[in-house]
């Protein structure tokens, strides 16, 4: 029975040690984008963890309880006789009782745990000492009352470790994002090839010289007149609403957006590291996108009321190709 019980907990650690070491999937999932994750996401990832925690308490409370059987069949034969007639193998018995403290102490401490689910362990460590006067290990009160305790203490590092846990995970998740934020905000002043460049050459200011380029700039006529009887906030408002239809024509287009100049938008196609690639006929084709989402809009907008009613905005657009240079200049905004 000895012999069993052992290899019984041995097929058990196995079956965990090979999960551990080849990478699955359940038991080390990949690590996702935090600060991307859906509200689904979220509650699948809670269920999934909680499936491994049921498991991994489970597994621990059988090997324990395979440990402390173990030890107590091997002087299963002298259960009935009173402690004191065991002569030699009373010393024996302690020595057992001994181990198994020890084992259970590495075996509930050896993986994280939540500290809610080591309360589990709480509880079958006073189970063990409320049934020892009927079991071959001999166990003192004050050794009874330690051993409780142990379980105790381990209950409380596992709450601990796991508010640290949480807390880290928490500051991971808002570094996380507002890393994805500063990203989002460098890729809209530069190319992202030339980002990577700046990064891996910190303090330098990368300069390219682009052979054939295209080059778009939009002028609206009327806005400063519509503009002139509007408050700022109105203006900024108006800016906002046309440029952010311009910024979906670049990316349905694939032009880069340069920068806005007072009312004027200029964006533009080249070679690598601008674009992906150069096409004089997008460029055409999104100022001509730019002059009908222009009409579109300032349609719109003389529909709002009688306000509105001298809102006649059009877009002319300029393009020009050939050769240029693109870099960064200066080191601030």
């Amino acid at each position: 029975l000895f012999l069993f019980f052992r290899f019984v907990t041995f097929l058990i650690c196995l079956v965990w040690s090979v999960l551990a070491n080849s990478g699955s999937a359940w038991l080390r999932p990949p690590v996702p984008d935090f600060g991307q994750l859906t509200r689904r996401q979220w509650e699948e990832a809670g269920r999934h963890r909680r499936q491994v925690q049921v498991a991994l308490v489970f597994s621990k409370v059988i090997i324990c309880i395979l440990v402390w059987l173990s030890y107590n069949v091997l002087i299963l034969e002298r259960r009935n006789q009173p402690y004191s007639e065991l002569h030699r193998l009373d010393y024996y018995n302690q020595q057992f009782s001994l181990v198994f403290m020890m084992a259970f102490f590495v075996i509930i401490n050896g993986q994280v745990v939540l500290g809610f689910s080591s309360l589990t362990f709480v509880a079958l460590a006073i189970a063990f000492m409320a049934i020892e006067d009927r079991t071959p290990l001999y166990v003192s009160m004050t050794g009874r009352v330690v051993f409780v305790c142990v379980a105790i203490l381990g209950s409380i590092l596992a709450y601990e470790g796991e508010r640290t846990s949480r807390a880290s995970f928490r500051s991971k998740v808002k570094v996380e994002k507002t890393e994805s934020r500063i990203e989002d905000v460098l890729t809209t002043l530069m190319p992202k090839e030339v980002l990577k460049e700046w990064r891996a050459n910190p303090g330098t200011h990368p300069v390219h010289v682009y052979k054939h380029a295209t080059v778009t700039q939009s002028d609206l006529c009327g806005f400063t007149q519509l503009s002139s009887g509007r408050s700022p906030f109105e203006v900024v408002s108006f800016m906002g609403e046309l440029f952010g239809r311009f910024d979906v024509l670049a990316q349905e287009f694939n032009i880069y957006k340069v920068e806005t100049v007072g009312d004027a938008y200029i964006a533009g196609m080249a070679e690598p590291y601008l674009t992906d690639q150069h096409s004089a006929v997008r460029v055409v084709e999104f100022g001509l996108a730019m002059i009908k989402a222009t009409a579109k809009w300032s349609e719109r907008l003389r529909q709002r009321g009688e306000d509105y009613k001298d809102a006649n905005v059009r877009c002319r657009v300029g393009v020009h190709h050939g050769e240029c240079v693109g870099g960064i200049a200066g080191s601030k905004l």
